[in-house]
């Protein structure tokens, strides 16, 4: 199985922290895992023996050990023994590579060490640890001892070929093995990072691997001071741990920081190339010291060239010309400010203070043109009372008794829209939603608006809007000579008080009921053909000659029809005879008179004729006795009707 670890990761690292005894004394713990080492390796199942030390406490049983993997969490605590150890065996880790970190408080703070270890599964391979090296580093040219130690279940650990490798070298050696199971080789290694291979392979062809990474480093790269710097890193005396990259500069005339110069950023310094140090005698600068010439000290701020006894002061809260004095009035930028008398805020130009900030008493700027009146400034409101309240030049703009749109109207003469010259008494008002000649209304006298209040504008239909009584949604009156609804015509049907006109198709004064009558002012309506205002007509054609003659109130009788079979010629639903009575004749003093006016013998139809007694003339004595006959040969009448 092979794993692949970082040594760095893994070395056997005792943790450091400072904590008090009850006195007020600090300690400085030590908590470090002993056993097992970093890069051992475990089958399933194996007890593996675990023992860690805390020291540099009194009272080390006061303190309790935790031991935790990060695949399977906290597997075991306990207090510490008087002698700071913590000891146990523990075969339950599951397979796979552990971090094991071992762990106690200590006032809250957390101490604790870790090392790495892989569990493997796979029983019939052999076990590599690592024993050595320890570290991550060796130098180039430098033998390195390769040493781990083997074992496996089927084979003597003598029987093992236990060999090293490296990515960049190949493999470099076979291990000697001993009998109990430490299998070593010393090797020189080329400079670079090596990815270390030690196999051990039993006789069954089984192989057991460990890899971790070793760095082999040039004089260069080596940190030999252990100030965290190699020469490679910029380490200007890597002999010297008090010299490196990080160390702060030193007036000492030496170059702490490495980084090219000497004493920079201490008082002695010119740092801002301004000519200027903090403190003579200067022993440098950024600048070109033969531009400054002579370096001078006494420098307030050495890291802005802006700021030295040679500065200008300026207006920004610091001591440019490192006098002692933070913005002065003589500073380049200082503001100018006016007096301000009254103290609204607004000042005047009879008297003026440079400084940075603003002197009490003045203002940023001169507008007030009457600095004894809180009153009057800028600011102010305009009233109407002959003054320029607002110091804008002009006296009571803006108030109601001046005209600010110059339309020759203000306020108090009308005028409702001062700051528009378009709006004004004189004005015409036109469709444009604004009351252009301020008389409280809106677009009036325009078709848009209603000005007679009958809820129609000319817009809307209106055709007289000064007239409440002319709207599109009124009825018509006859003769009254206006179109009262705006139809564009004054006779309409059904108009108050109309007349109903019907169709006089045989010109005979009536109208018959083929068309309907209409109601209307005048004689024609729509079709042109309502001329008579009497309807009923029964017989209203020119399909028969005499249908003139067929009316409502016909007086006259006919003797032949109509045209159609009927005598109906007054319409009344009936044939009126004209006389349907029988005649008779009587006796008296020997005479025949006529008794009463009618038909011989029968009433006939009308249209036919009939013997009919009219007269006395038609009544005889012919026997001369008393009685009366009918003459014979009376003139035939026709029965008439209507």
């Amino acid at each position: 199985m092979t794993r692949w670890i970082g040594l760095t990761a893994l070395m056997l690292i005792g943790c450091e922290s400072a904590s008090k005894t009850e006195d007020g004394e600090m300690l400085t713990p030590v908590l470090e895992i002993v056993q097992p080492s970093t890069l051992s390796q475990f089958r399933e199942y194996e007890d593996i023996a675990f023992s860690g030390s805390l020291s540099g406490v009194p009272s080390p049983n006061d303190y309790i050990g935790v031991w935790n993997s990060d695949l399977d969490g906290d597997f075991y605590s306990e207090s510490f023994n008087a002698a700071g150890q913590s000891q146990f065996a523990y075969g339950n880790l599951t397979p796979g590579d552990h971090v094991i970190t071992f762990t106690t408080l200590m006032d809250g703070t957390s101490v604790s060490d870790s090392i790495d270890v892989t569990i493997t599964d796979e029983i019939d391979a052999p076990t590599v640890s690592l024993v050595s090296p320890q570290g991550d580093y060796s130098a180039v040219g430098e033998n390195i001892l390769f040493s781990v130690i083997v074992d496996d279940l089927q084979d003597l650990p003598t029987d093992l070929v236990v060999e090293g490798a490296s990515d960049l070298a190949g493999q470099f050696c076979t291990m000697t093995v001993e009998a109990d199971g430490l299998a070593s080789c010393t090797t020189a290694l080329v400079a670079g990072e090596h990815a270390i291979s030690i196999t051990a392979t039993d006789t069954h062809g089984f192989v057991g691997e460990l890899n971790f990474t070793w760095s082999v480093l040039t004089p260069e790269q080596i940190d030999d001071d252990g100030d965290g710097f190699s020469e490679e890193d910029g380490d200007c005396d890597d002999a010297n741990p008090n010299i490196s990259p990080s160390a702060p500069e030193l007036a000492d005339q030496i170059d702490n920081n490495c980084n090219g110069i000497v004493d920079d950023a201490t008082p002695y310094y010119d740092d801002d190339g301004d000519c200027f140090c903090e403190t003579v005698p200067c022993n440098g600068t950024v600048a070109d010291l033969s531009a400054c010439g002579v370096l001078q000290g006494g420098d307030c701020n050495d890291s802005s060239n802006l700021d030295s006894p040679a500065g200008d002061e300026r207006c920004d809260g610091l001591d440019n010309d490192c006098d002692g004095s933070i913005d002065e009035y003589s500073a380049v930028d200082a503001t100018v400010w006016y007096v301000d008398a009254d103290g609204d805020g607004f000042g005047n130009s009879s008297y003026t203070q440079p400084a940075c900030s603003q002197p009490q008493g003045y203002s940023s700027n001169d507008q007030d043109c009457n600095d004894n009146d809180t009153t009057i400034n800028p600011s102010a409101t305009e009233q109407p009372n002959g003054i320029d309240d607002d110091c804008d030049g002009i006296v009571d703009d803006n108030t109601v008794n001046y005209d600010d749109d110059l339309d020759g109207f203000t306020e108090n003469d009308g005028d409702c829209d001062d700051g528009n010259p378009m709006v004004n008494p004189a004005q015409v008002e036109t469709i444009n939603a604004v009351d252009d000649d301020c008389n409280g209304l809106i677009d009036d006298q325009t078709t848009l608006y209603d000005d007679d209040g009958d809820g129609f504008s000319e817009n809307q239909g209106d055709c007289d809007d000064m007239n409440i009584a002319v709207a599109p949604n009124l009825t018509e009156i006859c003769g009254n000579g206006v179109d009262d609804n705006c139809n564009g015509s004054e006779n309409e049907i059904n108009a108050i008080d109309c007349v109903d006109f019907y169709h006089d198709a045989d010109g005979d004064g009536y109208g018959g009921s083929f068309y309907p009558s209409e109601c209307w002012c005048d004689p024609g309506g729509n079709s042109g053909m309502l001329n008579v205002t009497v309807g009923g007509d029964c017989m209203d054609t020119v399909q028969f000659p005499r249908s003139n003659q067929v009316y409502p109130d016909q007086t006259m009788f006919f003797d032949i029809d109509r045209g159609d079979g009927s005598f109906d010629y007054d319409c009344n639903g009936a044939e009126d005879k004209y006389n349907d009575q029988l005649g008779s004749c009587s006796w008296s003093w020997f005479t025949c008179d006529v008794d009463n006016q009618g038909w011989v013998g029968s009433v006939p139809v009308c249209g036919d004729t009939g013997e009919f007694i009219e007269n006395d003339d038609h009544c005889s004595n012919a026997y001369g006795v008393a009685g009366c006959d009918i003459d014979e040969g009376i003139f035939p009448y026709t029965q008439t009707c209507r």
